[in-house]
């Protein structure tokens, strides 16, 4: 093994998996679709305990080692020195290093192998849960001294970096990008639906316009049927474009995880919402992007709706999947519970695919929205 092929010699810094990388690992070592989500909500929460506490850590490396960190959970008590050994032996030493100690912490950890530790004891599936609740099930798994003696120590040591790192006063703002998912054919609309206008603006500018000020930056458009038409009709408006050339025989979720890819190497979280849906209000989208959740929805009613705020922690979960159903299957096989809030913008699920829906939203446009209207 060389230098080169574990360090990057540019930087001077580790070489660690990207979401592709680590959504191959996946699939090569058939990780279980909820260890898999688990492993991203870990570290969705490492990078939130991280922004504050304002610990100063290799971001890439912590990110990477919590997303590998339950890569062989399917076998047995050794899977994290499984999961090491097979990270060493791909060129990513440090990223094993980490993953091994994720149940142990040894002696002199980094300030990484802290945070995976916290993340870890402080996740259960997808969902952030007390150390007391965590510890008061593992306890009751104990079955000898030793065993309650180990547990009893990595209690304390949990305590006391929670104290270390989730007790600090501040927390930096995530990053928010946005996602809009512009590759359907329109099939039942008969026409191009992105620049089908509503009160004179298209409904593609009226998804940017909303996007951009709810802070989200950078804002991937995704294209499928007349893309060339569309980025010359946003020349000029802060998107950049990723193409699908298979959008006739994808799904939505091929066009998201495109969009994700897109984002590589980013932090914080994505706005998602389809072209079709151009009338919720700025409002709502900063409401759904407050939500500070793994996946949120809106929802209106009893229905769920767009747009939907995601964390890229999630991408290489969302790449691994190839099950049924798509971004809900996807949900549903890996137990993410989505956080729903309750909305009373009747817009987030008003998509329009018919020739009625696009009449009805210009009837409710009319009567409700002003072009620009931030409310």
């Amino acid at each position: 093994m060389t230098k080169d092929s574990v360090w990057d010699s540019a930087a001077g810094v580790p070489r660690c998996p990207n979401d592709k990388e680590v959504a191959g690992l996946y699939r090569q070592f058939e990780t279980p679709l909820p260890a898999r989500a688990h492993c991203c909500a870990v570290a969705w929460e490492a990078d939130r305990l991280a922004r504050k506490s304002g610990a100063q850590v290799n971001q890439g490396l912590l990110r990477a080692a919590c997303l590998l960190h339950d890569l062989r959970r399917g076998e047995g008590l050794e899977h994290p020195l499984l999961a090491a050994g097979a990270l060493a032996e791909r060129g990513w030493p440090q990223v094993g290093e980490l993953v091994r100690r994720h149940h142990d912490l040894g002696e002199a950890p980094s300030p990484e192998a802290e945070l995976l530790y916290l993340a870890d004891k402080r996740i259960r599936g997808t969902e952030c849960r007390s150390l007391e609740e965590r510890f008061t099930a593992s306890r009751q798994k104990c079955r000898s001294q030793e065993a309650l003696e180990n547990w009893s120590r990595r209690y304390q040591e949990a305590r006391a970096l929670e104290a270390k790192y989730a007790g600090a006063g501040g927390e930096e703002a995530e990053d928010c990008a946005g996602i809009i998912l512009a590759a359907g054919r329109s099939s039942r609309m008969g026409e191009f639906k992105p620049l089908l206008e509503l009160n004179g603006v298209t409904m593609i500018r009226r998804v940017v316009g909303m996007m951009a000020r709810a802070g989200c930056a950078p804002i991937v458009v995704v294209t499928g049927r007349q893309a060339s038409l569309l980025e010359d009709h946003l020349s000029g408006e802060p998107v950049t474009f990723v193409h699908n050339p298979d959008y006739a025989g994808t799904q939505q979720l091929d066009s998201l995880c495109l969009g994700l890819t897109a984002l590589e190497g980013r932090r914080g979280r994505a706005l998602v919402c389809p072209a079709d849906i151009p009338l919720v209000s700025d409002q709502t989208a900063r409401q759904v992007l407050g939500s500070h959740a793994l996946f949120a929805r809106p929802v209106f009613g009893q229905k769920a709706g767009h747009p939907a705020a995601l964390s890229l922690s999630l991408t290489p979960y969302l790449l691994s999947y190839d099950g049924p159903e798509g971004l809900r299957g996807a949900m549903e096989y890996g137990e993410i519970t989505p956080v729903s809030l309750p909305v009373k913008d009747a817009a987030v699920v008003m998509d329009n695919d018919t020739p009625e829906d696009f009449r009805r939203s210009a009837v409710w446009c009319r009567r409700n929205r002003k072009d620009g209207e931030t409310r």
